[in-house]
């Protein structure tokens, strides 16, 4: 039975709550690195492969990150992922050739230069410090929607996605025309003591 209708922040669709998520985490014990080596050069030549992994995040939203640490990474892994100013935890959905094929597909080259890093698996304490961070969603998004009605701003905001380290939340929103978003910024991040990012989904 479904105990999130459809609001589950788990990122594994609605089978479950935030709250029931936790248990189901798998921290693996491993902590080993897989390389590509050619033998036939010297020592000093040799050098870990990056791998391209996709990582899945709330409402099935997904971003291709560098494996730089050659992490030995597996399907629904827990990993921290590197942001701007911060780090997100979000779960493995693809590795391997796999991912790096796709990765190709997507952008149309194999450049992974721009790609952020895989910092490491996710601990016991990074999930604690994002189960909390994810708790505040609900709430928020109200709080949210409130202040942009008070503003008499034409827009519908869907959805709110704090960062796993509860340094900010990305809000989803749909609107009509393009929006002077600048003191709704403003009133979210003092309202939730966060960075705040808008991103339009659609048009309304």
């Amino acid at each position: 039975m479904s105990c999130c209708q459809g609001s589950c922040s788990c990122g594994k669709g609605d089978q479950f709550s935030v709250e029931q998520s936790i248990y189901l985490v798998q921290i693996a014990s491993s902590q080993s690195v897989h390389s590509s080596f050619d033998w036939t050069k010297s020592p000093e030549k040799l050098v870990l492969e990056e791998e391209v992994v996709e990582v899945r995040f709330k409402s099935n939203r997904k971003v291709f990150y560098k494996n730089r640490m050659g992490l030995d990474l597996a399907k629904d892994d827990r990993i921290v992922v590197e942001t701007e100013g911060g780090y997100d935890l979000g779960t493995v959905s693809l590795s391997g050739k796999l991912a790096g094929k796709r990765f190709e597909q997507q952008s149309g080259s194999n450049d992974k230069s721009q790609l952020a890093n895989i910092s490491r698996r996710a601990t016991l304490e990074d999930l604690e410090h994002w189960l909390s961070a994810k708790k505040r969603e609900r709430s928020s998004l109200l709080e949210a929607r409130r202040i942009s009605q008070n503003l008499g701003l034409e827009m519908s905001i869907s959805d709110i996605e704090f960062q796993g380290d509860g340094q900010k939340a990305n809000i989803y929103f749909s609107s009509k025309k393009s929006l002077d978003s600048q003191e709704l910024v403003y009133l979210l991040s003092s309202a939730f003591k966060v960075k705040v990012e808008m991103n339009q989904t659609g048009i309304i």
